[in-house]
């Protein structure tokens, strides 16, 4: 009686063979979060809900796509460039309602466009979203540009010691400098908080052409993620990526040292979203492979 021994060569044969049993490449559902046109129009208090599905009234759909019953919040916060400490008082969330996205205003005195974005004029601004569930966020579309558009991308990875984000988050990002967000080791006042990466995008012409960034390549998930105005206090190694081609760049200071704006960002976020394979392909995949198997096994007995 022979043996027969199972070998990586033979896995890997068998692994091929189930992909061609399937013949089509797995399906891939992609859930849309749109931030703007459902909800209060002009401004909103900081901490303001982004509604799930519809706004009353507007008929525009908050949510498109496979977790349409995930609801997202946002929340908006704001550190001074001086003391880059993060605090969500005296910041407002605003919700144009024009087809742009969201912006922040970062203090009182803060005048219009293009402060009306999030950007990190005086201030770096950021928006926070809180998820009923979490999300594995691939693209973030910016539906308002203006002088340069990077932005950083943040989520929630926590740990042990680190402390549990209430409903808005300020206990994990407000009284906290941007270092002290990422710091280590964890603590209650201190670190849960991941740069996912920085990102840049071209800025659009003419104003209020949509550009969409593809972000998370290491496909980190989370309940909770932070888009902020770029900060050089997110910035760690190899870590700025040109958000279309997914290619490592550098990017550009938030400091005023290139003609009256220099490298300062202005954004408005418009929407996220996310890429997940579809459970039915999942499950054509297991059953090529499970086919291969038995074809191979019945071809072995029968020689």
């Amino acid at each position: 009686m022979t043996t027969n021994k199972f070998s990586f060569s033979r896995l890997a044969k068998l692994v091929a063979a189930g992909f061609f049993v399937v013949s089509a490449p797995a399906a891939f559902a992609n859930t849309t979060w749109n931030l703007d046109l459902c909800g209060t129009s002009g401004g909103a208090a900081n901490g303001a809900l982004v509604t799930t599905t519809a706004a009353a009234g507007t008929g525009c759909t908050q949510i498109s796509g496979v977790q349409a019953t995930n609801s997202v919040h946002a929340y908006a916060y704001s550190a001074p460039l001086t003391t880059n400490t993060w605090t969500g008082t005296g910041v407002t969330l605003l919700q144009h309602g024009s087809g742009s996205g969201l912006g922040v205003k970062g203090f009182s005195a803060e005048p219009g466009s293009p402060e009306h974005a999030i950007d990190n004029h005086t201030n770096t601004e950021l928006v926070a979203l809180r998820f009923d569930s979490a999300v594995t966020l691939k693209q973030v579309t910016l539906g308002w540009t203006s002088n340069d558009a990077d932005f950083s991308l943040l989520a929630w990875t926590g740990g042990s010691g680190a402390a549990t984000p209430t409903s808005t988050g300020s206990n994990v990002i407000a009284g906290r400098t941007t270092a002290a967000l990422t710091a280590t080791p964890l603590s209650l006042t201190s670190g849960g908080w991941s740069v996912v990466g920085n990102y840049s995008v071209a800025v659009q012409s003419p104003l209020g052409l949509d550009v969409t960034a593809k972000v998370n390549a290491g496909n980190i998930s989370s309940s909770w993620w932070l888009v902020s105005a770029y900060n050089a206090g997110f910035a760690v190694a190899n870590n700025c990526f040109d958000g279309v081609s997914g290619g490592a760049i550098t990017c550009t200071s938030q400091s005023p040292t290139i003609g009256a704006l220099g490298g300062l960002d202005y954004f408005k976020l418009k929407s996220v979203g996310n890429r997940v394979p579809e459970p039915g392909s999942l499950a054509l995949l297991g059953i090529g492979l499970l086919g291969a198997f038995v074809a191979r096994r019945r071809t072995r007995l029968s020689a």
